[in-house]
């Protein structure tokens, strides 16, 4: 077993249109004495109060093999049209515009970092 660290976060960009790409990248480094692997997870969720929303959605993932005390850059990426909801009163799925929170870890409930973007028409 070993441990990873993570650290450079970055997005891309902080406003995307409803047909563009989130990407959001990190170094992720094996902090340990031997090699290992670690599974990067990208959770996304949207920030309103609608009773609906799932708390959280994984949208990315990606098994990491690293060498004891190697780094490497890591870029998880997701179309912003797969976070479209269906919309009844529509009859059809549409990316809900506003504030949305990318949350990344190593699984749901430990997160490395968190970044928020905002979806726009």
């Amino acid at each position: 077993y070993t441990d990873f660290e993570v650290s450079n976060e970055s997005l891309l960009k902080q406003q995307l249109s409803k047909d563009e790409v989130i990407e959001i990248s990190f170094d992720l480094k094996n902090m340990g004495s031997m090699q290992g692997s670690e599974v990067v997870q990208l959770y996304i969720r949207k920030n309103d109060e609608a009773q609906d929303n799932p708390i959280k959605i994984l949208k990315a993932f990606e098994r990491v093999f690293l060498a004891e005390g190697e780094k490497q850059r890591i870029t998880l990426s997701v179309p912003t049209k797969e976070l479209a909801r269906y919309d009844p009163e529509l009859g059809k799925f549409t990316v809900v515009t506003g504030s949305y929170d990318l949350m990344v870890g190593n699984s749901s409930t430990n997160f490395y970092f968190t970044k928020t973007l905002e979806i726009i028409e």
